[in-house]
């Protein structure tokens, strides 16, 4: 179903010297039977079967080269919903404690990211930060300008043989921009004028 969450998420908490967020991803459906951790597993968009821990720390490695090193990746629970319309279920959590490991000197407070994808079926999916200095300038950047760390989340967070998921129910698929902005609900939080 279009926008859901359905059947499965992984809701990732995090944190700055600013304050705390949240991340949530979709994936396909989750499966309580572990592989080489304990947070179960998934069956990854080419049939075989990939572990949930394996999967999740892989895709916020990919994240870490962002974030400052005040930053931190703290924990992750998986949710299952049994319906499009049903509340959702935590069925497993771990801690991460995985610190950022960017040096930007950009602005970070109050500072958006936003991975914007294109799944296989061309609907929409993507990936926020929200704290993450943002050091080139706030202009948009298109794949031709897109960094090695850019191209390393593009490619795992698209894997085949993995089990994220745009909220339309497909594989995400193309990268085709990043954009850059500062947060309303964050600068009045922070009470930044």
């Amino acid at each position: 179903m279009a926008n859901s969450l359905y059947p499965a998420y992984v809701l990732i908490n995090y944190h700055s010297v600013y304050g705390t967020h949240k991340m949530i991803i979709p994936t396909r459906a989750w499966q309580p039977t572990n592989i080489t951790g304990t947070m179960g597993s998934y069956t990854a968009w080419d049939t075989t079967q990939v572990d949930a821990e394996v999967m999740i720390n892989a895709l916020v490695a990919t994240f870490q080269p962002f974030f400052l090193s005040t930053s931190a990746f703290d924990d992750a629970t998986i949710y299952t919903l049994t319906s499009p319309t049903s509340p959702a279920l935590p069925q497993r959590g771990a801690a991460l404690t995985l610190p950022g490991t960017g040096t930007g000197t950009g602005q970070a407070k109050a500072a958006e990211s936003h991975y914007s994808f294109r799944d296989t079926a061309f609907n929409l999916a993507g990936i926020t930060f929200l704290d993450a200095p943002v050091n080139a300038g706030f202009a948009r950047k298109d794949p031709a300008a897109f960094s090695v760390e850019d191209d390393a989340l593009k490619l795992e967070f698209s894997a085949v043989n993995r089990a994220w998921s745009s909220r339309a129910g497909f594989r995400p698929s193309v990268l085709r921009k990043i954009t850059y902005d500062m947060n309303g609900k964050l600068r009045r939080e922070y009470g930044m004028t």
